[in-house]
């Protein structure tokens, strides 16, 4: 599944990493950058260089892989482990994208595509955190994105017209406003949202056509 947040804050930084290891996440896809024409929009959680930590109340967080992973993705391994007391460290993926503005979109699909697919191939059916900075319109716009690939490319069995509704970006859409207010702010993240969807489906078709 997906759990949809905003940016973490300096006083939330702990919380967010109690979430991470009570809910068993495998990856988080953080869609912002920290600072974004010189307003704050989240809060560093997580050691950019490799080898390095970050450290809240109760967790240190080292970065024990790093490297860029698609158009403008970049992407970590985090081991997070308790700073006093027992318990197991664990792995997280973490991936990075911060050429999306605010109220906007990227300039071209396919590094969501590219960032969806990804995610997909290696945290499909895992528990991942996806946030931006307010968390509803950058990271509905990718949940819209990243639901209906899953649901046309990750079926064990060919859909039907049965299946029609599932996959519609509108119907996606109501499905995730009625979970978290406000998601997708603009016509043109629908948009975007549509055309990163056809570039996926087409580039799947094209690679599946290729290997038959």
């Amino acid at each position: 599944g997906r759990l949809l947040d905003h940016g973490p804050i300096e006083e939330t930084t702990d919380d967010f990493w109690t979430m991470v290891v009570e809910q068993d996440v495998k990856a988080v896809v953080m869609l912002c950058d920290l600072v974004e024409d010189m307003m704050p929009k989240c809060a560093k959680y997580f050691p950019f260089g490799l080898g390095e930590t970050f450290e809240t109340r109760g967790f240190v967080v080292e970065a024990k892989a790093a490297d860029r992973a698609g158009s403008g993705v970049e992407r970590r391994v985090l081991e997070v482990r308790p700073r006093d007391g027992p318990g197991e460290p664990r792995r997280v993926s973490h991936f990075f994208y911060d050429s999306w503005p605010d109220h906007g979109t990227p300039d071209s699909p396919e590094s969501m595509v590219e960032l969806a697919g990804l995610v997909r191939s290696r945290h499909g059916g895992d528990r991942v955190v996806v946030h931006c900075s307010a968390g509803i319109g950058r990271t509905g716009t990718f949940c819209m994105i990243d639901i209906v690939l899953r649901r046309v490319l990750g079926s064990e069995r060919a859909l039907g017209p049965g299946d029609a509704e599932a996959v519609r970006l509108v119907h996606v859409l109501r499905e995730l406003r009625s979970k978290r207010l406000g998601m997708v702010q603009t016509p043109e993240q629908f948009l975007f949202a549509h055309g990163a969807v056809v570039l996926g489906l087409r580039r799947a078709a094209t690679t599946t056509t290729a290997t038959t």
